[in-house]
């Protein structure tokens, strides 16, 4: 079969469309299932027995030293901006959640470069190597906050650097709130 030469520019948009349509749909549809797979990996995710190694002293952190306060726990790193500006939201907010204990779990990143921006910045989180448990948990995006209750379990999460997205999470969080 001949295609005729007349036809062949909208024979080539069309395919092109298509494919373009085709690209759309399936990358949209992936996104969705990435954060429906982490969603998933989070409700069965064993927080009561997580440690991490710390680079603010030798021994490693767990987030049982701190049962009956929230944990936010903050994935981040140097080469993201999203990250640094999260990081710097919860330090100048710190005041409006006196109790929140932040772990900066730095992912995917130099312990060079991690321990000059610690020095740096200064924050007062608790900084720690979190890329072991970012990959098992499939995050989809960085940065990333997952947000544990008194108990230790997950209360919340939020995938992306939006700070009022994430002043909301904590609001509604510590005035007991349903999402």
């Amino acid at each position: 079969m001949r295609l005729d030469p007349k036809y062949f520019n909208r024979f080539i948009i069309i395919c092109g469309l298509i494919g373009l349509l085709a690209i759309t749909f399936f990358s949209i549809r992936h996104s969705f299932s990435r954060i429906s797979d982490y969603e998933k990996r989070l409700g069965q995710a064993d927080f009561s027995g997580l440690k991490f190694q710390s680079f603010d002293r030798p021994d490693s952190l767990s987030v049982e030293e701190f049962r009956g306060k929230p944990v936010l726990v903050h994935f981040w790193s140097t080469w993201s901006g999203l990250s640094q500006d999260v990081g710097a939201f919860l330090e100048l907010n710190r005041d409006q959640y006196p109790d929140l204990v932040v772990i900066a779990a730095a992912v995917r990143d130099d312990s060079t470069l991690i321990s000059t921006y610690i020095d740096e910045q200064n924050f007062s989180f608790h900084h720690v190597e979190g890329t072991e448990f970012y990959q098992s948990l499939l995050v989809p995006g960085m940065p990333s906050q997952i947000l544990l209750d008194q108990a230790g379990a997950l209360a919340r999460y939020q995938v992306g650097g939006d700070t009022l997205a994430l002043r909301n999470m904590l609001n509604d969080f510590f005035t007991g709130r349903d999402e």
